[in-house]
């Protein structure tokens, strides 16, 4: 390996080439005009070290790297090293690796740029000032990219864009403070695809993609990865991590295959997924976990294929599946759980549908399972359960064959709805009671019953026969459901409400 060090001032920048491996620029040292580069006849991949300023002017970048290498930006005691130009540092033709510790910033374009993938560490440590800025912070096309944050990295357009997925760390748990923030340009349209939104605090543009994050991501949307994959947002011990939307995309949107969400923290936006996948929402540890609409509106949408929603926090937000799936709010020991919907609390359609709720479950309308299956309301040591609609509303309604097992109370205008005679039974095993103007209603017999073995009976204030019982077709805009005969609306896409709403933090 063979070094140069640069001490002086170079005004119309250096060429970086054979035989030298490294170049080191020391903290008195300046670098300006066209900045470091790697000479048009020069095919070798080199290592810039910087310790001093790289300042270049007019169009150009201030570490171009033609050839694959890497560039260092200050250290964990030199926190004032910097790099700016038009661009930042560009590294293409092969793999590049970036490591920052002090300022790399760019006035119009990438802030770090890798054209055939790498790897970005920004901060460390106990360095948690590190900034990259630019039209994009980083932007990693080709290859796979790896991102590493410790400090600040934003955008005027993304935060982190990726075009081959890859993996995105932002903080630690003992990090806390760490900061990816992209732009709101660019940023609705009523179905996205990849040309038409990139304005993310991070986005890959296909997959799949790991997003792990536990301080806060932020832009126009939240996290978008569309080739599927995996997001988590905070721990058990980090319950401050925050994803949010200062846009109208959604804080989560996972398209082209299957995802999952893991929340500890605050998921400020709604959760897409359009190929299916599952959200975990909290634990048995963490009771605090939010996933909250911005205004009024669906909070989970899963369509595409089967989903699942396993909420032990607060679901501030219709929880909407298209694809049939199945619900669980609580457990036997997280009575607290919350869904708390402003048009369906709980809606399953396309499939058969489960619902499990030892929580509480409002909305104007409870839950509404489509295309049947099973509601269970609480259980043998949970007569708190609660699922909640309006008083003109049904508290649960199955509109293919099912039934609804109640040990807490079912409350609504119509408490229990079925289609028709035979398509549903209610089972009252225990203390389970229903509340509403109309009791249950359907076509025909309600077969209505005590297990055997078990105390009490269905309680039944009343039983209303119906010719033509209502159907519900969900509009998919959100919002409350359509009845019968109208058809839905089949343009897709979401609304999260006006920018900055409603917003809240986990306690």
């Amino acid at each position: 390996m063979t070094a140069r060090q640069l001490t002086g001032a170079y005004n119309y920048g250096y060429g970086v080439h054979s035989p030298t491996t490294t170049l080191r620029i020391d903290a008195g040292a300046y670098v300006g005009g066209v900045g470091v580069y790697t000479p048009a006849a020069d095919s070798g991949a080199y290592t810039v070290v910087n310790d001093g300023q790289i300042v270049t002017a007019g169009l150009y970048v201030g570490v171009t790297l033609d050839h694959g290498g890497a560039v260092t930006n200050g250290g964990g005691a030199n926190t004032s090293a910097l790099i700016q130009g038009l661009g930042g540092v560009a590294i293409a033709g092969a793999s590049g690796a970036v490591t920052n510790f002090g300022t790399v910033a760019a006035t119009f374009r990438d802030g770090v740029y890798l054209g055939d993938g790498g790897s970005v560490a920004n901060g460390g440590g106990l360095d948690t000032t590190a900034l990259i800025h630019g039209y994009a912070g980083v932007q990693i096309y080709r290859g796979a990219g790896t991102v590493t944050n410790s400090g600040t990295i934003s955008g005027y357009h993304s935060g982190v864009a990726e075009s081959n997925g890859g993996v995105v760390t932002n903080g630690s748990k003992h990090g806390t403070t760490a900061l990816i923030y992209g732009g709101t340009g660019n940023y609705y349209v009523s179905y996205p695809t990849e040309k038409g939104v990139n304005s993310f605090g991070v986005v890959m543009r296909a997959g799949p993609g790991v997003v792990t994050n536990y301080g806060t991501v932020a832009g126009g949307g939240g996290v978008g990865l569309y080739g599927g994959g995996v997001v988590t947002n905070g721990s058990q011990g980090d319950t401050s991590a925050l994803i949010e939307t200062i846009g109208e995309l959604p804080a989560v949107l996972i398209l082209g295959a299957s995802g999952s969400l893991a929340n500890f923290g605050t998921v400020a936006g709604a959760v897409q997924m359009n190929a299916g996948g599952s959200v975990t929402n909290g634990g048995l540890g963490d009771t605090s976990a939010l996933i909250e609409t911005i205004g009024a509106g669906r909070a989970v949408l899963i369509r595409g294929a089967s989903g699942s929603l396993a909420n032990f926090g607060t679901v501030a937000g219709d929880v909407l599946m298209y694809a049939g799936g199945s619900v669980t709010n609580g457990s036997h020991g997280d009575t607290g759980a919350l869904i708390q919907g402003s048009g369906i609390g709980v809606y399953i359609g396309g499939g058969g549908g489960t619902v499990t709720n030892l929580g509480t479950v409002t909305g104007s309308y409870g839950i509404v399972l489509n295309a049947g299956g099973l509601v269970t309301n609480g259980g043998v040591g949970d007569a708190d359960a609660l699922i909640q609609a309006d008083a003109t509303s049904v508290g649960v309604g199955l509109y293919r064959p099912g039934a609804v097992v109640n040990f807490g109370t079912i409350a609504g205008g119509t408490a229990v709805s079925f289609a028709s005679a035979g398509d549903g039974e209610r089972v009252d095993p225990g203390r389970g009671q229903q509340s509403g103007r109309r009791g249950i209603a359907d076509r025909g017999r309600i077969p209505h019953r005590s297990r055997r073995g078990q105390p009490g009976a269905c309680r039944v204030a009343g039983v209303r026969r119906r010719r033509d019982p209502e159907q519900f077709r969900l509009d998919h805009r959100g919002g409350r459901p359509e009845r019968r005969r109208r058809p839905p609306d089949r343009r897709g896409g979401f609304e999260a409400g006006r920018p900055g709403a409603g917003r809240r933090r986990n306690a």
